[in-house]
């Protein structure tokens, strides 16, 4: 008959394991995911959930999903490939989701994706890439290793960042496995350790690192930085207005039908002074341009984003969250007391400066005030319903 030991030495074996991964992770900051680390985390899970309290039934059909059985403890979700645990039951992947327990680099959710990036290796720094993806880190050194992380987003909205590490194991073929972070309006909401049963060959890993580098070869397109402080970020600037490969400042009607092709509809209106108003709709994006008396020399003045698949300033685009936008932009300088605008930063007097109003109804706007070389005034306006962004307007004044 097999010997166990108390549950409470369990317990504090269990709790040491999962505390010296903690530490371990201080000193792993800035290095690759290795596969050690992932191999002692999930058995310091094993351990410490063979006293835990089951709070599933894994039988039940409800708990087989396409990670495996699910075996749901207060502390993580154990995924094996049979609904009973026994000795020849394999471990195939682990859901971390509490903000209590730490993954093998310390991280727990709701972590912040500079927070991930700070834990690993990074030899992208600007995360440049395509729109959908950005390698963060590719190590070759096949035969016996190699190890790559990617972040996969939608433009400036994240999705996940995955690390996998692919190591020659004593049976000559290679681990499969790694950690994959998922995010949920900027900050990460899951943790999975996935692939922990999973072998494959030497052909597979080849083309697995030649697919990461085809997208490493990806370029162009890079993540906007956002803070949590605000003070160490730029106020909008003249920088700004260029975006979606058009310049505010300088747009034509003639360069805009470059960019976005044939206007849905065309309107004209003479305006009080004998100068004309042209506006223009491109299905999603609506522009005005002025004209002097003889209808020629047009400047835009006005640009407002309905759809979202344009990205407007810093690639903030309609369905952004409120706090994503408002984490790309300078604010907290000045104090808010809850009541009224917010001034983010400057003087309303005085340009540049930013405000925020806040309504009851979950509503609220975000103006971003600068001036062009000739002193005119340029207002970025994003109004929010349900604290999503519904219309982004951009005007000169």
């Amino acid at each position: 008959m097999r010997r166990t030991l108390p549950a409470v030495i369990c317990l504090i074996l269990a709790m040491l394991c999962l505390c010296f991964a903690t530490a371990l992770s201080e000193e792993q900051k800035g290095l690759p995911l290795s596969l050690s680390e992932i191999q002692d985390f999930a058995q310091a899970c094993l351990t410490r959930a063979r006293d835990a309290e089951l709070l599933n039934d894994p039988t039940d059909p409800e708990s087989f999903t396409p990670d495996g059985y699910a075996f749901v403890y207060d502390f993580a979700v154990l995924y094996f490939d049979r609904p009973v645990w026994e000795a020849s039951s394999e471990l195939k992947g682990i859901l971390l989701q509490s903000e209590e327990v730490d993954d093998p680099r310390g991280l727990v959710c709701p972590a912040s994706l500079q927070s991930v990036l700070d834990a690993y290796l990074l030899t992208n720094d600007a995360l440049d890439g395509s729109r959908t993806q950005a390698v963060l880190y590719n190590l070759d050194s096949l035969p016996s290793y190699a190890s790559w992380g990617m972040l996969n987003r939608d433009g400036q909205r994240l999705n996940t960042v995955q690390y996998s590490v692919h190591e020659l194991m004593d049976d000559g073929l290679y681990s499969d496995c790694g950690l994959l972070y998922t995010f949920t309006d900027g900050y990460v909401s899951a943790i999975r350790l996935f692939g922990l049963d999973t072998r494959t060959d030497a052909t597979s890993v080849r083309a697995t690192m030649d697919w990461v580098r085809s997208v490493d070869a990806q370029t162009g397109y890079v993540q906007v930085p956002t803070s949590s402080i605000g003070t160490d970020l730029l106020p909008f600037d003249m920088d700004d207005l260029l975006f979606s490969g058009l310049d505010f400042v300088t747009c034509t009607p003639s360069s805009a039908q470059h960019l976005f092709g044939a206007p849905l509809q065309d309107d004209w209106m003479e305006d009080d002074d004998g100068s004309f108003l042209e506006t223009v709709d491109f299905d999603g994006l609506e522009m005005t341009f002025q004209y002097d008396t003889a209808r020629s020399n047009p400047y835009l003045t006005s640009l407002t984003l309905l759809a979202d698949d344009l990205e407007g300033p810093r690639a903030i685009r309609i369905g952004d969250s409120f706090s994503s936008v408002f984490t790309r932009f300078r604010y907290g300088e000045q104090g808010w007391s809850g009541e009224g605008p917010e001034i983010l930063y400057g003087n309303v007097d005085e340009v540049p400066y930013a405000m925020a109003e806040y309504t009851m109804d979950a509503g609220a706007t975000l103006r971003y005030v600068t001036s062009d070389p000739e002193g005119h005034e340029i207002v970025l306006f994003c109004i929010f319903e349900n604290m999503t962004l519904t219309e982004m307007i951009l005007y000169r004044l």
